[in-house]
């Protein structure tokens, strides 16, 4: 069930949003207004009254949370008592039921199977559903091999929800340490058994040995398949020293790329003030000339007390630091209390969102 199913769901499901999609293009539902004000649409994906996608999604973590603590209690009995069948049955509906609102939100688009919750979906809601309803495993002992699942998956979703950093934390120690359980208990993949070679370092293959330069390259280090001969050992300390310096400088340009973008990530605040959004080509290339002719006469002292709120938006984090830094050297401390830099395009409705036009 853990790939006959999914599959022959994926491709149901396929079939039935591309009918599902051809009917809310002839209905005109984009131009609903309950949908447009409740659940949202692909041009406008947040709700004008977001109160009934709060809740779902309020709903959704509290559900995935609970198939969690399903499987870790599972794992230990090795069953599924008659109340964890009847309560993973009802987590299996609800999570049916949000499907369907996604689907509705996403125009029903086939594309939309492909994002991550949708495939978390499809991984665990039909196998949750028919192993529930009809109680069949493999069509071994129930008792035996029902308890093992694709729920744990369901963290995933909570932070698809809700994202936070000790949120994201959590699912991912949940589902690797789940994934390995599970994988250490189906066994070996029958195609890998043949491959494996005995030599002095141990029972080895290639997929051990990329394990092994993985695990030494992270400074892991196990020590479950030390090298032995004095060739494998001269490229293992060559890897230790270059890999090591590799990812230290390849992790560093990761969390550099990740704190530029979350600085300017924000959203603009609606005050009592007017405020100016600032796009275009001259805020994109950083005219030094053209950018301070436009704030010299936004910000002339003569109407000080009339000064907007300005938010410059550009789709490259490197232009939005480009401009604040000509703007920090040329403009008075108090027009620069006036000025939220966004990085994002005018070109996309969620970004004119954050700078609150329109």
């Amino acid at each position: 069930p853990f790939v006959y199913l999914p599959s022959a769901a994926f491709i149901g499901l396929a079939l039935l949003w591309a009918v599902l999609s051809a009917l809310y293009d002839c209905l005109n539902l984009r131009s609903s207004r309950f949908i447009a004000n409740h659940i949202g649409t692909c041009n406008r994906p947040n709700p004008q009254s977001p109160r009934f996608v709060n809740v779902l999604n309020a709903l959704q973590i509290v559900s995935s949370m609970g198939a969690m603590a399903s499987f870790v209690v599972n794992s230990y009995t090795h069953s599924v008592s008659p109340t964890a069948q009847r309560f993973e049955m009802g987590l299996g509906i609800f999570s049916a039921f949000h499907f369907l609102v996604s689907g509705l939100r996403n125009e029903f688009r086939p594309s939309s199977l492909l994002r991550p919750g949708q495939i978390v979906d499809v991984l665990t809601v039909p196998t949750m559903l028919l192993l529930c309803a009809q109680g069949l495993g493999w069509g071994g002992d129930v008792a035996k091999v029902h308890w093992l699942s694709l729920n744990f998956l369901r963290s995933a979703q909570a932070l698809l929800a809700l994202t936070s950093m000790g949120l994201r934390f959590v699912t991912l120690i949940m589902c690797f340490s789940s994934s390995v359980l599970v994988l250490e208990v189906l066994g070996e993949v029958p195609m890998a058994r043949g491959s494996e070679m005995i030599t002095e370092m141990g029972t080895i293959s290639f997929f051990t040995m990329l394990y092994w330069t993985v695990e030494t390259i992270t400074t892991v280090g196990y020590g479950d398949y030390p090298p032995t001969t004095w060739l494998s050992r001269a490229v293992t300390t060559l890897l230790m020293i270059t890999g090591f310096a590799f990812l230290g400088v390849e992790m560093e340009r990761i969390f550099s790329i990740m704190s530029r973008r979350k600085k300017f990530a924000g959203s603009y605040r609606k005050t009592s003030r007017r405020h100016v959004v600032l796009v275009g080509g001259g805020v994109q290339q950083a005219d030094e000339l053209l950018l301070l002719a436009f704030l010299e006469e936004l910000f002339h002292m003569s109407y000080r007390s009339s000064w907007p709120d300005l938010v410059i938006m550009c789709a490259e984090v490197d232009s939005v630091e480009q401009v604040k830094d000509i703007i920090s050297q040329q403009l008075p401390w108090e027009a620069r209390q006036q000025i939220l830099y966004l990085a994002g395009s005018p070109l996309s409705e969620t970004d004119l969102q954050r700078a609150h036009c329109g």
